[in-house]
């Protein structure tokens, strides 16, 4: 068999992904980025012909644009010392399909809605989703090339999703949280809000574990103590285990 060309393989590697659902772009040899505007391959498929035209007998890697577009996820974990941020975060991440880049691995997950893609969630780890790119084989940059690394099938990304959003985003949450608690527990709820207060701060409780008899006295006590009128005992109980009816 006669030996194919980087061409070829690259724009028979676009058409089949491209057959598959998934978004490609064209990145110049040296770029890391497409060589192309690429905003609108963020939102629509490439057609035949325009793979043609960037990757037939041209020197172009290939990128797969990230995100709805794709229905992929992609965690790029720069190294060891990437791995080793996840393992201190207490992140152990599903089994799935993974790509040996230059300096790396990207990480690929079905298509998880929220997350933006940025640089440095953790140390030497991004995510790519809406907005993002990653090169993909067999695209090859000065310092190495990109390859299938683990041929599994790309996986549900099973953690929650806030491990997306990186360790500053979720320590800015939780004081949030901690000012809405502290203002809800000194102040109460005027006649109206009281409901949805008591019943936001059993779902806060509950989402951290605390069992609902538990959670029934302290939103009691709170009630008594800071609302008036108060809801009264029996309001609180059925509100609570209203909120306990769901998974925490």
């Amino acid at each position: 068999m006669a030996h194919k060309s980087h061409s070829m393989t690259v724009l028979e590697t676009a058409l089949s992904l491209l057959e598959d659902g998934f978004s490609v772009v064209p990145c110049a040899p040296g770029l890391r980025y497409p060589s192309i505007a690429w905003g609108e391959y963020q939102h629509r498929l490439a057609t035949e012909n325009e793979a043609r035209a960037w990757w037939q007998d041209t020197d172009n890697n290939i990128a797969l644009v990230t995100g709805a577009i794709s229905g992929v996820t992609v965690l790029d974990v720069d190294g060891s010392e990437g791995y080793k941020s996840l393992m201190d975060a207490h992140i152990f991440l599903p089994s799935t399909r993974v790509i040996k880049t230059p300096h790396g691995w990207h990480l690929y997950y079905q298509y998880v809605c929220g997350p933006k893609s940025r640089s440095g969630v953790y140390t030497h780890v991004d995510v790519k989703n809406d907005g993002g790119c990653v090169y993909i084989p067999p695209s090859r940059v000065p310092d190495g090339e990109y390859a299938l690394f683990r041929d599994y099938p790309i996986a549900e990304w099973t953690l929650p999703v806030s491990v997306l959003e990186g360790a500053e985003s979720r320590a800015v949450r939780s004081r949030s949280e901690s000012q809405w608690i502290s203002k809800l527990l000194t102040q109460g709820e005027a006649v109206g809000g009281r409901n949805q207060a008591a019943a936001k701060l059993a779902g806060y409780l509950h989402s951290r574990g605390v069992a609902m008899d538990i959670t029934e006295l302290l939103v009691q006590s709170w009630d008594a103590a800071q609302n008036s009128p108060p809801l009264g005992e029996r309001e609180v109980s059925a509100t609570v285990r209203s909120v306990y009816r769901y998974k925490g």
